[in-house]
């Protein structure tokens, strides 16, 4: 059985959904309440159950067939790699996947996983301990070439992914990202070699 691992952020709180091989396989966005959030991981299972028949693949072209929301959808990032998102019945994308994939047939079952481990999942929430809160780094990078919410999500999923990562914020408008990982380690060269595999640059 997967789980929904609730993470406090900078800015809120946020969810990872998790297989039960202990592999990310979606970021959530942030959200400012309890209460949002567990509307949010309530709209994931509903509409990833209602979504499973309608997973738009995008990478056709113009030839791709349309699906009403909510639906998941599959794109290619900056990088080449395939990605998707699940979109709630509003439009609004509830889940990101957490990484990039090499062919549209890993994709599709990273898409699997998410409507076989969402509807039954876990709630469970990161303690400060497991955290390391009070020895934690906050670092921030500059990334361009991000111009929608699909590449925000992308950029997103690409750090929150990765191992001992935490509090990941990133902002459109600026290309900011902020995050914040254990003092003892240094992880900056992975996170941007993150970004720069999800089609993205970072400045200087």
């Amino acid at each position: 059985m997967g789980k929904f691992l609730v993470k406090k952020v900078r800015t809120g709180i946020r969810f990872d959904l998790v297989a039960n091989n202990h592999e990310v396989i979606g970021v959530s966005e942030v959200y400012e309440s309890n209460a949002a959030l567990k509307n949010g991981i309530e709209s994931i299972r509903k509409n990833a159950l209602e979504a499973q028949e309608k997973i738009e693949d995008q990478t056709l072209g113009d030839d791709f067939e349309s699906f009403t929301n909510p639906k998941f959808e599959i794109f290619v990032d900056k990088g080449g790699e395939f990605r998707f998102n699940l979109k709630a019945r509003n439009g609004e994308i509830i889940l990101a996947g957490s990484e990039g994939y090499t062919t549209k047939a890993a994709c599709k079952k990273g898409i699997a996983s998410v409507i076989h481990n969402a509807p039954d999942a876990e709630v469970e929430e990161v303690s400060e301990d497991e955290k390391k809160t009070k020895s934690l780094k906050k670092k921030t990078v500059k990334v361009t070439g991000m111009a929608c919410d699909h590449c925000k999500a992308a950029v997103h999923g690409a750090v929150s992914g990765l191992e001992h990562i935490y509090n990941v914020d990133v902002d459109l408008l600026s290309g900011i990202v902020t995050f914040e990982h254990p003092e003892e380690l240094d992880l900056l060269a992975k996170v941007v070699e993150a970004i720069i595999d999800a089609g993205y640059e970072v400045a200087e």
